[in-house]
This record gives structure tokens, C-alpha cells and sequence, in this order.
């Protein structure tokens, strides 16, 4: 795809070539200001994104302003209409995608900008957050996917079930957002292609850079390599990871693992995230959710990374999925289907990706091929590690996104181009 992914490199070349022009001399290092309607330190907003993306930041010695949650109740015509959709029409009304919401919002928001004077960069997590916000400064939004992309694809999206307003509304938002942006870093490949054909985002002003695996501190590459040498012996294992049962695939992954059985392999199926209406067979073994900041939950999430055999969260939709980045710290090969984000994230080095609608037979015939050949699941399980050393890590991210802030403050403080993208809505 076109989408920008030598960014890094080019602007390490421009500084070079052009000299001290092109550098943050005096300015060693970018002030961030960035906000959001939930608590965006909170380990459960977007699946922890913002506030692994802001320490990252803060640990390579940039600043990060972050203001109290930018009222965190919706307003009340967003409300009753809620009630009202809800009541009468049985459709889902998005107030997170109400407009008037998003101008009261972008106003309080554009307060706590002035206090935060001065600052280099805006980084925002949600597109229709900046829709309605003002400023002079570059626009960094970070993304996963285009609201209309998630239009039936996700359940909760499903166009039977939202509201034609909210629909209207996300669209809308989504394409004010954008013409705020200065750069739009997409997770995947499916993102950026999303907003290029769907909207007509430009892809010279989009780049492409996958999430990393929220696992605080993760073990060594020597532990790991010693993880996968004990393994292949005796039950396999298999960990499934979804607080959603039916979007992340879990009827799927039981009846992957009942055809293993049924073939006689001694199997387990650990299930996390979430506590699924049963009855199970017995090989599945339900934990709950399991919180990575309450330290004993944490380890015994570790502990199940540790042991299992197989990652296997085939999602009917995923934007992008950071649980198959963990999956690789701990080298864990991962079946998955080919959906969404996905593929930019599990590659064929060290996973299965399988169309959607494919049988439970068919992902059991590869992985009991692959579980049998030792030498495969090796090189398997070691590949996996080895795309998380390279990519798949908040290190690896943090460097694209601080290459992409320092290319635009250069051109904003130098006068050089827009700070806005070439797109209107």
C-alpha cells in the first residue's frame, strides 16, 4: 500500500541533509497536549492504548499534558435521545458521536489548551474529539479504523441496530476530524486503506504503524527461548483472549478444539476476558477477566501466556488486535482468521489466517500438523518472539510517532506547508 511507513528513516536523512534548519535545536524535547472524554490513564480505555502511547512518550523525555477527562457525561439532548431511540425505535444512539456533545466538549477542551501554552503538538485518540477543536498547532490522531468501516462489521455498529442518526453522526465526525489532522497513523493496513477509500484521506498524510503488546515487563528473549523448548509434550494447551464471546470468536475456538479431541489429542481451552454462558466440555476451563493492574490477576495471565501451547482468538472482526502482539512476547504461534486489522499483525511466519466462514476442521487439521512437527513449531513459536522484537512493540511504535511529530513541528516553526491535510468533508 502507499501508506507511509519510511517516515522514520526520511526525516533522520532531512535532518541531515539540511543541516541544523532541520533540527529542534533549543528544543530537545516536544510538549504533547492531548485529551479525551474518559480517563485516558485508565487501563480500560481503548484497551489501555493512550496511556501506554503517553508514558511512552514521557519515558524518551517528552512532555505530555493531560487534562481531567473533558467532561465525561454526555449532554443531556444526547441523553434523551438516547432514551428516546432506545424506547420507541429499540436503535442505539451514540452519544460519544452526538455533535452538539462534541462542540461543548471541544470547548472545554480548547481551555485546557491555553493553560497548557505552550505546546507543540495536539495528539488525539479519537477523531471526533478535534472535529469542532481550534488550534494553530500540528494534529496527530491515532487510529485503528474509520467509523464507517465498523459499520456491520462490528456488532455493536450493526446498521439494523444503531440509529440512521448515528450513523449520519459518526460519518460526519469522523471526516471533521480528519480535516483537523495533520497526520493520521493507522494500526493497519485495513485502517488506512478504510480511510482512503471510504473518505479520500490522502494517503500521503497517513502512515502505517501496528500497536505493540501491553505486558509490563516482559520476559527476556533467553526465557522465552526456554518457555518454547519445554513445550510439546503432554496436554495442548490453548488460550483464548475476548471480553466480547461472540465478535472475538469463542464458539469457534470450541469447536476447533472438540474436533482436536475427538481426534484423540489431550487438549485444554483457557478462557479470558470474559465469563461465557455454558455448559462446556470439560478440556474448557473459564478464568474470567483478568486484570493486568492487580498483581494477582496479572500473574496468573502471565502464567496462562506461559504455559499454553497455541494462541487461538479467531475474531469475526478485529480493527487491529494487541492480544496477538502479547501472544508473540511470550511466542505463542496464533490462529486467527483473516479479518479486519489482523493480517498486519499475525503474519504466516508464526500463525495460521484462515478466511472467514472456514470450518473448525480445517484450522484443526493445520494445527494438529504443525503441533506434531516439533522442528515447525520451533521455528514457529521463536518467529513469533522475534515480530515482536522488530515490530510489534510500543518501543518500535513510540519511534515512528515522535519521527512524525518532530517532522511536523520542524515545518510548522519553519513555515513550511500545511499543518492541516489536504481534505475536506
Amino acid at each position: 500500500p502507499p501508506y507511509d511507513r519510511g517516515l522514520t528513516l526520511r526525516v533522520k536523512a532531512s535532518r541531515i541533509e539540511c543541516g541544523e534548519f532541520y533540527t529542534l535545536e533549543g528544543y530537545p524535547t516536544m510538549r504533547f497536549f492531548s485529551f479525551h472524554y474518559l480517563d485516558m490513564m485508565d487501563e480500560k480505555t481503548w484497551s489501555n492504548t493512550p496511556a501506554t502511547v503517553i508514558n511512552m512518550l514521557r519515558n524518551k523525555g517528552h512532555e505530555v499534558i493531560v487534562p481531567p477527562p473533558i467532561h465525561p457525561r454526555p449532554f443531556l439532548s444526547a441523553r434523551i435521545k438516547y432514551v428516546i431511540y432506545s424506547k420507541l425505535f429499540k436503535k442505539v444512539f451514540q452519544q460519544s458521536r452526538d455533535p452538539a456533545t462534541q462542540r461543548k466538549r471541544a470547548k472545554i477542551a480548547e481551555s485546557f489548551a491555553k493553560q497548557a501554552e505552550p505546546y507543540d503538538v495536539v495528539l488525539t485518540f479519537l477523531l471526533p474529539e478535534i472535529a469542532y477543536f481550534e488550534t494553530t498547532r500540528p494534529v496527530i490522531a491515532i487510529q485503528d479504523a474509520t467509523f464507517e468501516s465498523l459499520v456491520d462489521y462490528y456488532d455493536s455498529y450493526k446498521n439494523g441496530e444503531l440509529a440512521d442518526e448515528s450513523i449520519r453522526n459518526g460519518i460526519k465526525l469522523d471526516k471533521l476530524g480528519l480535516v483537523k489532522t495533520s497526520h493520521v497513523i493507522y494500526a493497519s493496513d485495513w485502517g488506512a486503506e478504510g480511510a482512503r477509500s471510504l473518505y479520500g484521506y490522502p494517503a500521503e498524510q497517513m502512515s502505517v504503524a501496528g500497536f505493540g503488546a501491553s505486558i509490563a515487563s516482559p520476559p527476556v528473549s533467553a526465557g522465552v527461548a526456554e518457555l518454547i523448548a519445554k513445550k510439546g509434550s503432554g496436554i495442548c494447551r490453548f488460550l483464548f483472549i475476548g471480553k466480547e464471546w461472540e465478535r472475538k470468536g469463542g464458539p469457534l475456538a470450541v469447536a476447533i478444539v472438540e474436533e482436536l479431541a475427538g481426534r484423540g489429542l489431550e487438549v485444554e481451552l483457557n478462557i479470558v476476558g470474559c465469563r461465557p454462558p455454558g455448559p462446556f466440555p470439560p478440556f474448557v476451563k473459564v478464568h474470567g477477566p483478568l486484570w493486568k493492574n492487580k498483581p494477582d490477576e496479572a500473574q496468573k495471565l502471565r502464567a496462562l501466556f506461559e504455559q499454553c501451547d497455541f494462541f487461538l482468538t479467531p475474531s469475526e472482526a478485529e480493527a487491529y488486535g494487541i492480544v496477538f502482539c502479547e501472544a508473540a512476547v511470550f511466542g505463542l504461534p496464533a490462529v486467527a482468521v483473516a479479518t479486519g486489522g489482523v493480517p498486519s499483525v499475525v503474519t504466516e511466519s508464526w500463525g495460521l489466517l484462515l478466511p472467514p466462514n472456514s470450518s473448525p476442521k480445517t484450522f484443526a487439521d493445520w494445527i494438529a500438523s504443525v503441533y506434531a512437527d516439533r522442528p515447525r513449531y520451533t521455528q514457529m513459536a521463536h518467529a513469533a518472539r522475534q515480530d515482536f522484537e522488530a515490530r510489534l512493540n510500543w518501543e518500535a511504535y513510540a519511534d515512528h510517532l515522535i519521527a512524525v511529530a518532530e517532522s511536523l513541528v520542524v515545518k510548522a516553526r519553519a513555515g513550511l506547508g500545511t499543518l492541516r491535510a489536504d481534505f475536506s468533508a
